[in-house]
């Protein structure tokens, strides 16, 4: 299936479901089914093993509907209270099976994933005030500090 063809649910069953990489490398997670009652803008996934994930999944950058004021700023009042965020998009597969797959230290001081030594910031994380780590919208916007489409999107990764 072409990526941009491939919606949340089945976005979210490729990593959270019964045979999904997450599920494969011992993560638990919460979805939250029906959002009325939660908290407006709350991530689509909070994970748990080693340490605590919060992760939104959006469809491809040509599909995708933007952050919602509520959901970005939900994100970003994680990010600053130190948790480590993602916005993930079907193309980012296999940089999310290398965040699931090894047992990374989170440091949210210089916004990187450490092991053996050796440190990984992974585009697809969220910085607030920012946005994703490369600077990108959901609309595939990159490098600009708001995208022209959404308002939304981030500064340059050296910007960062």
């Amino acid at each position: 299936m072409p990526l941009a063809d491939k919606i949340e649910k089945q976005w979210d069953n490729d990593l959270f479901g019964a045979k999904g990489v997450a599920t494969m490398f011992g993560w638990q997670s919460q979805w939250t089914f029906r959002s009325k009652g939660s908290r407006a803008g709350f991530p689509d996934r909070t994970c748990w093993r080693d340490r605590v994930l919060f992760v939104e999944l959006k469809r491809e950058a040509s599909t995708a509907t933007p952050l919602t004021a509520a959901q970005r700023a939900t994100l970003d009042g994680l990010a600053r209270a130190g948790a480590e965020c993602y916005l993930w998009r079907p193309s980012d597969f296999d940089e999310a099976g290398r965040v699931l797959g090894r047992h990374w230290r989170y440091n949210a001081y210089n916004r990187s994933l450490q092991v053996d030594g050796k440190g990984w910031t992974p585009a697809s994380l969220w910085v607030a005030g920012v946005g994703r780590w490369d600077g990108q919208c959901v609309c595939g916007e990159i490098n600009t500090r708001h995208c022209p489409v959404h308002g939304q999107g981030g500064d340059s990764q050296e910007a960062a």
